[in-house]
């Protein structure tokens, strides 16, 4: 199935394949634990990102829509079910609400 990929680190908005299942969302977001940041109530996508991204060292992360989320994450549909279907937002949909952003060091106020 299409899903709408947001790799932070690179800032970039792709088109994925996969399953849509958790081993997918494990692999593509190199993690153990996911959870749903957001979901669409218009159209039935849902924003998955790694649930324990805070307590990782990572160096970037993205705002969506006001949240703020650190590491990267996938957006799939969801049916009636609750399943994982195709995304139906689009990549421009996605980047209009999306920014990316890079941690700073608190001892030299600097970006990494």
């Amino acid at each position: 199935m299409k899903a709408i990929f947001i790799n932070s680190e690179t800032r970039e908005i792709t088109y994925i394949d996969n399953a849509g299942d958790l081993g997918s969302l494990y692999l593509t977001l190199n993690c153990d634990m996911v959870q749903i940041g957001d979901f669409n109530q218009t159209n039935g996508d849902t924003l998955w990102v790694d649930e324990e991204g805070l307590l990782k060292e990572q160096k970037y992360g993205f705002v969506y829509k006001t949240k703020e989320f650190v590491g990267s994450g996938v957006i799939y549909g969801s049916n009636i079910g609750g399943d994982n279907v195709s995304a139906r937002s689009t990549i421009d949909d996605v980047a209009a609400e999306l920014l990316f952003y890079r941690f700073e060091t608190p001892e030299t106020n600097k970006t990494i």
